[in-house]
Parts: C-alpha cells; sequence; structure tokens
C-alpha cells in the first residue's frame, strides 16, 4: 500500500436515478441543504466559499464551509473543508482542508 492510498477513503454506490438528476441533488443549493440537513445560501461555482450551519440533531447550530474547487457538470463535483467539531479559537484558515469528490458514472 502506498502513502497515496492512505490518504483517501473511496465509496462506490449505485443511485438509481438519472446521472442528471443526482447533478442536480449534489449541485442546486436548495436541494443540497436538503440532502446534507444544513441551511446554505448562494449558488455553487468554482471558487466559491458556501457557509453552512448545520441542522442535524447531532451537530445542530455547528457553523463550517465548504469551498468549491471544480465543477463538471453531470461528472465531477468537489469541495474542500474543515470536517468535525471547531475547537474554540482554533484557527483553521492555514491547515489544508479534506477535499470531498463526487464522480457520477452511468
Amino acid at each position: 500500500m502506498t502513502p497515496s492510498d492512505l490518504s483517501k477513503i473511496e465509496k462506490h454506490i449505485l443511485i438509481r436515478a438519472p446521472r442528471q438528476r443526482v447533478w442536480r441533488a449534489l449541485t442546486n443549493i436548495e436541494e443540497f441543504a436538503r440532502w446534507f440537513r444544513v441551511e446554505a445560501h448562494g449558488s455553487f461555482r468554482p471558487g466559491a466559499r458556501v457557509d453552512m450551519v448545520s441542522t442535524h440533531p447531532l451537530g445542530q447550530g455547528a457553523k463550517f464551509s465548504v469551498e468549491v474547487q471544480a465543477m463538471e457538470p453531470e461528472t465531477l463535483f468537489s469541495w474542500t473543508w474543515h470536517p468535525g467539531a471547531k475547537p474554540p479559537g482554533a484557527d483553521y484558515e492555514a491547515e489544508p482542508g479534506t477535499c470531498v469528490e463526487f464522480r457520477l458514472a452511468d
């Protein structure tokens, strides 16, 4: 196993829906917010920072943001963020974020 193999987690799932529908669920801010149980405003586009607040009972009120890295229609949507609870006074701006990628294929 190489170090790069240890630095990522991959999960493959089958969604019985057209790729166009899955893309819309991921990249339309209102649908994304319902799916991921967050409050979010704005729109996703490369380079955009979108601030969010968790509405999930286990993390309700937690504030975080995602920075969109790439969008290739109906193929790739990726962002970086700092997951988990942020300790009081912590400054994550200088820390590398965790990259999340959705790769869609038929």
